[in-house]
Parts: structure tokens; C-alpha cells; sequence
């Protein structure tokens, strides 16, 4: 269960990096000021937003997170406190012992990563 992990990361890793092209959707030309804004609201954030139609990369972590591990955004965005320590705990040691939350999450952002490079793109230029 842990290699199937590892090799979901390095598949993803491989995407970003350009090695590999797989485009599930096709991305828009849009205006990064139209597309992306800053932060997140996790108590009135709608969990059940379709990840591609997110505002920012954060907002896009979140819904997926919070898709894939069955939480609440105020409880997504805890796993992201302390240098995502509590992320990479659920990560390594699984969810209540169970990895299969973490791969379908893993895979999920997999699936995401065209429109979530494009997200980061868009960030780095409005800042």
C-alpha cells in the first residue's frame, strides 16, 4: 500500500516536471485577475465545488481534500497548519489506519494537476 503511494507521487512528480502529458481536461485561456483570488473562506467554502472550477491552488487543495478524506474545510485546512504536519502524518500512518482516503486523494490531484499548474501560473503572475 505504501509503494502504491510513493508511485502515485512519483507519477504526479513526473506530470509537473513535464516528463509526462496527460490532459484529462482542456484548459482555458482566462486572465489570471478573473481566475485567481486570494485566500480562502473555510467557513462559508462549498466543499462539494467541482476542484476544477477552483478560484485558487489552496481552494483547490482543500476541495479535494476535503472530497477525498470525507471533512469539513475547517477540518482540511487544519492538516495544513504546522508545516502540514498533520498532513504528513495522515499521509505516512494513513487515516485511522486506512490509506485509501490518501490515495484517492493523491490520485484526484493527480487527475488536477494541468488545471492546478495552471492555477500556480496564474498566482505567480497577480503576484
Amino acid at each position: 500500500m505504501v509503494s502504491e503511494v510513493f508511485s502515485a507521487i512519483d507519477n504526479l512528480e513526473k506530470k509537473v516536471n513535464g516528463d509526462e502529458h496527460h490532459s484529462t481536461k482542456k484548459i482555458e485561456t482566462i486572465d489570471p485577475k478573473d481566475k485567481v483570488k486570494e485566500g480562502v473562506d473555510i467557513l462559508t467554502m462549498d466543499a462539494s465545488k467541482d476542484p476544477w472550477k477552483a478560484d485558487s491552488s489552496l481552494e483547490m487543495i482543500l476541495i479535494t481534500l476535503c472530497a477525498s478524506l470525507n471533512m469539513k474545510p475547517k477540518q482540511s485546512a487544519a492538516l495544513l497548519t504546522n508545516q502540514n504536519q498533520y498532513l504528513l502524518h495522515s499521509v505516512v500512518k494513513g487515516l485511522k489506519g486506512k490509506f485509501e482516503p490518501v490515495t484517492s486523494w493523491f490520485k484526484m490531484l493527480y487527475n488536477l494537476t494541468d488545471e492546478f499548474e495552471s492555477i500556480i501560473n496564474m498566482e505567480a503572475q497577480v503576484n
